[in-house]
């Protein structure tokens, strides 16, 4: 503790003694229990050093169990009663204000002054209580929610990337100092604010301290700052009062100007510029270092608990996801963070900045049975209650759902209770949020030590500083002209405003923006990984034609790691074809021929079950329902049942993760993707099993049919010249997933896009219907479609290319870089992604004359456009082996519905965004009437 000379502790017990006797002086009234210790130091030693030491929870709970919740000791000079307990807080948060008054130790008093809120009561209290209201309330605050974003951005700018280990606390201060300079005072980066940061740091660290106003102790340190900081901030009034007379600053751009502003009109609420200062101190103090250990515990808390981190991540990519590159937070999206705040709370219940609070007793009181004399410091432990487990159970476990519901009544006092409930609390929220938002969406993080221990002093002081390991690096070695363009932030990249655009169905305008600004050709980062980014005819043919040694056809981390490393997708080479090979075998028309009877089935049964009956249907989820019972059909052999229908979940699950930020956490989209995609391969793994014993014990002249009723029975079939298995099982289940993901979104997007089409555009319609009902006349009634009647459909095939060019199913696609190659004169390095809107050739004038007007006679031709311009199933040797299937699946169903129904769209505005396929807010809703036949 402090070193002193002991002619001036001398001094100072001679001084203060006589008013220690008068306190204490014996009296007949029954005081608590407990003892006062030696004069003037008391228990101030002990207390202090249980606090530096983290041990002030067994401290307290050393005295309740000694002399109860109610007991007597001496803290700073002053004979103290110390509180403690739920009935406690409410006594002192509820009391009136001429029994107790909110009055700090000596050290605060001096430092912060005796007109702040703290310090005051009754009349004068509600006075400045609603001065300061009116600019912290939920109402003004909102207006200030872009300038805390933006200093939060700043900051870590600044101080976070391009890093690899921070120490955090200090960073939290430096961060809540910042946000707290510009809303409180108005003073931005600069000269003033660094002046202003030493001056405050000097200021903290006497405020709770032995109150010796002694050269070379804290104390005496403080005030000197508190002296300078006063001036500082009386010619801020002074200039900023100026400004407002001269109408040159804004009347709420500041904490400061908007007190002054009420000053000004002569408001009911009147507030001295002395006010101003010691409330200006006294917010800054408490909003700086709350909110900086705040932030810091949170920090701590999410290197340390994979599960509540996965929730928050979840929480906060949604709303990031939502928000346009380079968009401010706003109050809304703060609302949406319900989860966040809760564990923030459930972080201010264990580890709470302050454990309790200060008052004088004004006149003599009664609290159970005791006295508490007139002139007597009341110390309460006000968040010891946060652990009691008679209010919160198991008190120990972190539980952030406990904030779901309310607290106990003066349980949980984080921010006060009653009248003196903090007025700062939504400042706190803000600007707890925000950060954390932040922090989240552009780093990942561990903590470099395990001691993470802290001291008080008073409030929580880390031994270490939390230092932080985080951050990836995206490349390390340094090329000459590389592609232009920006990596953005760290790991997140473009990939939240690439998002953005799918779901808001902006991604043409994003690439037409990026292409305008760097040209063909640029980088950028995308889901963490360095991109280029291609565009152009030349760029299609480019990607379609190079030879796997450069590029291979690998998608992005997410789609590799749920769909698998041994899917077509992912080969090159001798494997890619190979395994193409194996495909095509069932894929080819000769083949596919066998199986336009089975689709035919599965879309009439589809009919009988969600069309007939009907007034109204949503299109999309029919189409993906239909678009699914048939390749579970045809790929896997799966029919209607419980198999399926497990199946059906699984396969949901796998839909939703398969592009997204590959963060392998709980309740992340990628996660439940992962895991049901390991469910489904366990499936797989059974049909393999299964129908590899049904075919070893088929050896009549059916065994041929058989070995072809799906592609799985069909792959397992195959055989090299020397009779070895052609694929491996893994190759098998990894292309039946790619398949079956692949066919299932893209032929239910397609139909229902012409659906939609056909609703909208009378001519088209009836040309179809043409097309089709001369088809119906030559059926005899229950006859299935026939591979020849699919080939009289070619308007109809027409229409569905045409709606491919303007409306593709999948927007862009990736490949990978093997080896550093040269385009258009710049390098692509060795490692980057290349990913290209393949699609945006079909929208070019110079390719397709008018390009957004609908003509389907542009498919007359057998070359309909320059090549590689229309890419709606690939080009050159990657071309789609699943063109055939997509064609008999988009006709027979076609033929269906155009026989059997019509039908008008509920709403005339049916708009979509993608995620990345298409999808509709409404699903598509059309009202759709039985044809009379």
């Amino acid at each position: 503790m402090l070193a002193m000379n002991p002619a001036i502790y001398l001094t100072l017990i001679l001084i203060l003694l006589p008013v220690y006797i008068i306190l204490t002086r014996k009296t007949s009234k029954k005081l608590p229990p407990g003892s006062l210790g030696l004069p003037i130091i008391g228990q101030s030693l002990s207390f202090l050093r249980a606090l530096q030491t983290d041990t002030a929870e067994k401290w307290f709970q050393d005295r309740i169990r000694k002399y109860g919740p109610v007991s007597k000791l001496s803290l700073f000079g002053n004979p103290t009663v110390f509180l403690h307990g739920q009935a406690a807080n409410k006594l002192v948060y509820t009391f009136d204000g001429n029994t107790l008054a909110n009055q700090q130790p000596p050290s605060i008093r001096r430092i912060c002054g005796e007109k702040n809120i703290t310090e005051l009561r009754g009349d004068e209290h509600k006075r400045v209580r609603d001065a300061l209201v009116s600019f912290l309330k939920p109402e003004v605050l909102k207006q200030y929610v872009g300038k805390m974003d933006g200093e939060i951005r700043k900051h870590l700018q600044m101080h976070w990337h391009g890093k690899q280990k921070v120490t955090v606390m200090p960073l939290m201060k430096a961060l809540t100092f910042n946000i707290m300079s510009s809303l409180i005072f108005g003073i931005e980066q600069g000269a003033t604010r660094n002046v202003l940061v030493e001056l405050f740091e000097h200021m903290m660290d006497g405020l709770v301290s032995i109150p010796l106003n002694s050269p070379f102790t804290q104390f005496n340190r403080s005030l000197k700052a508190t002296a300078k900081v006063r001036t500082m901030i009386t010619n801020l009034i002074h200039d900023k009062r100026a400004a407002l007379k001269q109408n040159t600053a804004l009347p709420r751009q500041d904490f400061i100007t908007c007190l002054l502003d009420i000053q000004s009109k002569g408001n009911s609420i009147v507030i001295s510029d002395e006010e101003i200062v010691d409330n200006s101190i006294i917010i800054m103090i408490a909003g700086h270092d709350t909110s900086a250990t705040l932030l810091t515990f949170l920090v701590r808390l999410l290197a340390s608990d994979p599960s509540v981190r996965a929730n928050i991540v979840q929480e906060q990519e949604e709303i990031a996801r939502n928000k346009a590159s380079g968009d401010h937070l706003t109050w809304d999206d703060l609302g949406k963070m319900k989860y966040t705040w809760r564990v923030a709370l459930e972080t201010l219940r264990m580890d709470p900045p302050l454990l309790g609070s200060f008052r004088r007793a004004l006149r003599d009181f009664e609290y159970q049975g005791y006295t508490i004399p007139k002139g007597w410091q009341v110390m309460l432990a006000s968040s010891m209650t946060h652990m009691d487990e008679h209010l919160f159970p198991d008190p120990s476990k972190f539980n952030p759902a406990r904030f779901e519901k309310q607290a106990p009544p003066f349980s949980f006092v984080a921010f006060g209770g009653g009248p003196r409930i903090c007025p700062g609390y939504e400042f706190a929220r803000i600007e707890t949020l925000a950060t954390i938002h932040y922090l989240v969406t552009q780093f990942t993080w561990k903590l470099c030590c395990n001691d993470n221990s802290f001291s008080r002093k008073p409030f929580p002081v880390f031994r270490q500083a939390l230092p932080l390991l985080y951050l990836l690096i995206l490349t390390k070695k340094t090329y000459k002209n590389l592609p232009p363009g920006s990596w953005g932030l760290p790991f997140l990249g473009q990939t939240l405003s690439f998002l953005h655009a799918m779901r808001t169905n902006t991604a043409e305008n994003w690439v037409q923006e990026r292409v305008k600004k760097y040209g063909p050709v640029s980088k950028f980062n995308f889901l963490g990984t360095p991109t280029v980014f291609l565009h152009g005819q030349a760029a299609n043919k480019f990607i379609y034609t190079c030879d796997c040694n450069t590029l291979a056809n690998q998608q992005p981390t997410s789609v590799r790691r749920v769909m698998g490393e041994r899917n077509i997708m992912e080969l090159s080479g001798i494997d890619h074809k190979r395994v193409r090979g194996a495909l095509v075998s069932f894929l080819k028309p000769e083949e596919l021929k066998q199986y336009v009877g089975r689709m035919d089935e599965e879309v009439k049964k589809h009919m009988e079950m969600h069309w007939h009956g009907k007034e109204q249907v949503q299109v999309l989820p029919l189409m993906k329902s239909l678009t699914f019972n048939i390749m579970s059909s045809l790929i896997f052999g799966l029919e209607q049942g419980a198999r399926r229908d497990a199946f059906v979940v699984h396969f949901q699950h796998i839909i939703n993760g398969v592009l997204s930020m590959p963060v392998n956490l709980p309740f992340t989209r990628f996660n439940r993707s992962l895991r049901a995609s390991a469910k489904v391969r366990v499936m797989v793994r059974e049909l393999l099993h299964e129908k590899r014993e049904a075919l070893k014990q088929q050896h009549t002249s059916a065994a041929a049919a058989s070995a072809n009723q799906d592609l799985i029975s069909c792959l397992i079939g195959l055989r090299n010249e020397d009779d070895s298995i052609l694929l491996s099982d893994e190759e098998i289940i990894d292309n039946a997933l790619v398949i079956m993901v692949a066919g299932h979104d893209t032929s239910s997007v397609l139909i229902t896009f012409m659906i939609r089409l056909l609703a909208n555009d009378p001519s088209v319609y009836a040309t179809i219907l043409q097309e089709h009902e001369e088809i119906a006349k030559s059926k005899a009634s229950g006859e299935l479609l026939t591979w020849e009647d699919l080939a009289k459909m070619k308007y109809t095939w027409r229409v569905a290319m045409e709606t491919l060019r303007i409306t593709p199913p999948v927007f862009c696609s990736f490949r990978k870089v093997l080896t550093d190659f040269e385009y258009e004169g710049y390098i692509i390095p060795k490692g980057w992604q290349v990913m290209w809107a393949a699609c945006m050739t079909q929208m070019d004038e110079k390719n397709f004359p008018d390009p957004s007007k609908f003509d389907a006679t542009r498919f007359e031709k057998q070359s309909p456009s320059p090549p590689f311009s229309f890419v709606a199933f690939g080009g050159g040797s990657r071309m789609c082996p699943g063109n055939e299937f997509a064609r008999i699946e988009t006709l027979v169903t076609l033929h269906y519905l155009l026989s059997k129904f019509t039908w008008k769209l509920s709403c005339r505005d049916s708009p979509f965004f993608r995620d990345p396929m298409p999808v509709f807010n409404d699903g598509l809703s059309i009202q759709i009437k039985p044809k009379k036949l």
